[in-house]
C-alpha cells in the first residue's frame, strides 16, 4: 500500500512540475487578449476570448465564453471552422455543456500544421458557425458563419 501511495505521489509531483514548466514557456503567445461578443440571441451570447499557442507543441487553442439565456441545458459545438481560409478540424477534451442561466469559458484545439503555419501569431482570420444542441442532439440554434479578424 505504501508503494502505491509513493508511486501516486511521485506521479502527481511530476505532473505538477511539468505543468509549471509548460505554462511558463516564453513561446506561448496570444493573438487577442480581450473578449469580444461575436454572437448574441435570445438563447445564447458567445464571446471570443482569444486564440493562443497551446502548451502542446504544434497545437492552437481557441477560447470562447458562452452564456446560456434559455431555460434548458445545451451543448455548443463549432462547425465549418477555417483559419486563414483553410478548413480545419477542431476538437475539445470535453463537451461544452452549459446549464440554463449559466456561462462557461471553453477551449477548442487543433493542429497548426493543418493550416500550414508555425504559430498562432500568423493567424489573421478565424471563421466558424456555432451549433447549439439539446441533450438529444436536436438543433436549438445554428448561427451563420461568424468571422473574427485578428
Amino acid at each position: 500500500m505504501k508503494r502505491i501511495i509513493y508511486v501516486f505521489m511521485t506521479l502527481m509531483l511530476m505532473f505538477g512540475l511539468c505543468s509549471c514548466g509548460e505554462s511558463s514557456n516564453p513561446q506561448t503567445k496570444e493573438n487577442s487578449p480581450t473578449s469580444k461578443i461575436i454572437y448574441d440571441s435570445e438563447i445564447a451570447t458567445v464571446d471570443f476570448i482569444k486564440v493562443s499557442d497551446s502548451v502542446l507543441e504544434g497545437m492552437f487553442d481557441i477560447y470562447l465564453k458562452v452564456e446560456n439565456k434559455s431555460t434548458e441545458k445545451f451543448t455548443m459545438y463549432l462547425n465549418d471552422v477555417s483559419i486563414n481560409g483553410t478548413m480545419v478540424e477542431v476538437g475539445s477534451g470535453v463537451p461544452c455543456d452549459v446549464l440554463s442561466g449559466k456561462n462557461r469559458t471553453h477551449g477548442f484545439f487543433g493542429k497548426l500544421e493543418n493550416i500550414g503555419i508555425a504559430s498562432t501569431s500568423e493567424i489573421k482570420e478565424i471563421s466558424f458557425s456555432i451549433w447549439l444542441r439539446d441533450s438529444s442532439m436536436n438543433e436549438i440554434e445554428t448561427t451563420e458563419q461568424l468571422t473574427i479578424e485578428l
